[in-house]
């Protein structure tokens, strides 16, 4: 069975500067205190040691504990003040030693928050059941005057147990420990320090100072394949959505890292877990379908998204859209079998014709060109077929395909009309076919049973349209034409 610790052990050292006066007699005095732990066996140990102190020029403690139990790792020294931190990993031949003693440099008055140090001991795999002693001695001490401290030291309790009551985790808060335990776990060796706060989990490499948390980080930590997330310190039951931590994606909620795969609500927000146990921000591939998360891993929905391919659309259940249309303030478009509109293309749906512009949106009111030919689109943005249409260069035709004819006659309610090469209505001329000359007025017809003048000559067209000569008889009486349609007599 894997022992769980408890370890009486995290202790704070309290040095108290007393007032120096010029007699001889007057010293500082340090005070030793703890503070309960528990870990379980084979974790990393931080014992922290904090002195309230200033002006102080030689400071210097011993640590003394059983090696068949622990194995010192290392102290890490530290400023409470502005004074810049040393910050030290100890190593050496003498790391392994009990006592093991450690010294801090000359502390000045900036240090107005004191000094302190974690100990390191890493509680070995081995250790039998049982009380174990571990003490902290300061033996050198003075201020600045050259006058010695009053020296103290405190033995500290470890018990070894197997009751593993202490440490309630099944819904991941440690609910049986006091105001001021200390949790400390080891990951793949990168030591991490849980502190339990009003029953709370908490993770720092800051002290208790006095009996005071001092908070100091925000992040994602990894502790016994558990993520959690922590605000100043604390771990975040508040929070819901996803973290960045070592540049994977997780999805946080209530404080943990749900790396269950699939979907997750909140609120009205969806998230996605791949396989893998990672957030995903970007592309989601789900049971054939497609769907985007944004930059803070929310699926997007009821939407247009542009990728390096070209433009998809979101249904309202977020799923991207294949062979559908969809509407958007621009009016309507279609979406392909690769979910992208389709562009500069041609789309027939029940009521006609569409021209999907190279936005993917329907053209309406306008022109377009297609394969050498024009067409128009009118207000509704459906091709226009079998209908004139007049612009501000006249009269054109757009037959049954719904393209504008050329260089052809055009026969309406009203009669023949010739279209000419740039699909304009001929308008004030003449034009030969097979049977004659006929006249084509200011409206593109031709024109029956009437007079013309060409500036001139007169001429006259008959009931079918055409151009007579010879003599003819025409409202009574007789009229003679040359054989050029010309009015002679």
């Amino acid at each position: 069975m894997k022992k769980t610790i408890s370890i009486l052990l995290a202790v704070v050292l309290l040095f108290s500067a007393l007032p120096v006066f010029a007699s001889a007699q007057s010293a500082a005095t340090v005070d030793i205190k703890g503070m309960s732990v528990i870990a379980e066996a084979g974790v990393t140990v931080y014992a922290p040691v904090m002195v309230n102190a200033q002006n102080i020029t030689t400071l210097a403690v011993e640590v003394t504990y059983d090696k068949t139990v622990f194995e010192l790792v290392g102290v890490e020294k530290l400023h409470l003040g502005n004074a810049a931190d040393e910050n030290l990993a100890v190593d050496g031949p003498d790391i392994t030693a009990s006592p093991y003693r450690f010294d801090w440099a000359y502390i000045n008055e900036f240090d107005y928050d004191g000094v302190a140090a974690s100990v390191k001991l890493k509680v070995k795999d081995n250790a039998e059941n049982g009380d174990y002693q571990v003490t902290y001695t300061v033996v050198e001490c003075a201020d600045t005057n050259g006058v010695e401290a009053e020296y103290d030291s405190e033995t500290v309790t470890v018990t070894v147990t197997d009751d593993r009551a202490v440490l309630d985790r099944n819904d991941g808060w440690p609910s049986s420990i006091g105001e001021k335990a200390v949790y400390i776990v080891s990951d793949e060796g990168a030591e991490k320090a849980l502190f339990a706060k009003g029953g709370k989990l908490v993770y720092g490499t800051s002290l208790f100072l006095d009996g005071i948390w001092t908070p100091n980080f925000n992040g994602l930590v990894q502790i016994n394949g558990t993520v959690y997330y922590f605000v100043n310190s604390e771990v975040s039951a508040d929070f819901a959505g996803v973290v960045n931590y070592e540049g994977n994606y997780y999805f946080v909620m209530n404080g943990v890292a749900d790396r269950v795969p699939g979907w997750k609500l909140v609120g009205s927000d969806w998230y996605y877990v791949n396989p893998e146990g990672y957030a995903v921000i970007g592309w989601v591939y789900d049971n054939g379908v497609w769907y985007y998360t944004n930059a803070n891993g929310v699926m997007e929905y009821d939407c247009w998204k542009k990728d390096s391919i070209g433009w998809v659309y979101l249904g309202l259940n977020g799923a991207m859209l294949t062979n559908a249309w969809c509407t958007d303030s621009q009016g309507w478009c279609y979406v392909g079998a690769d979910g992208y509109a389709v562009t500069n293309c041609w789309k027939q749906d029940s009521i006609g014709w569409i021209w999907l512009n190279e936005n993917g949106s329907m053209t309406k009111g306008a022109w377009i060109q297609d394969g050498g030919q024009w067409y128009y689109l009118d207000e509704n943005g459906y091709m226009v077929s079998n209908a004139w249409r007049k612009d501000s260069k006249g009269w054109c035709y757009l037959g049954a395909s719904g393209a504008m004819v050329t260089n052809c006659w055009i026969q309406d309610s009203v009669g023949w009309c010739y279209i000419g090469a740039d699909g304009y209505a001929v308008t004030n001329c003449w034009k030969q076919d097979s049977i004659g000359w006929c006249y084509l007025n200011s409206e593109g017809s031709m024109t029956k049973s009437a007079w013309v003048y060409d500036g001139y000559n007169w001429y006259y067209l008959n009931a079918d349209g055409y151009m007579v000569t010879g003599t003819h008889r025409i409202d009574g009486k007789y009229y003679t034409f040359a054989s050029n349609g010309v009015w002679v007599g």
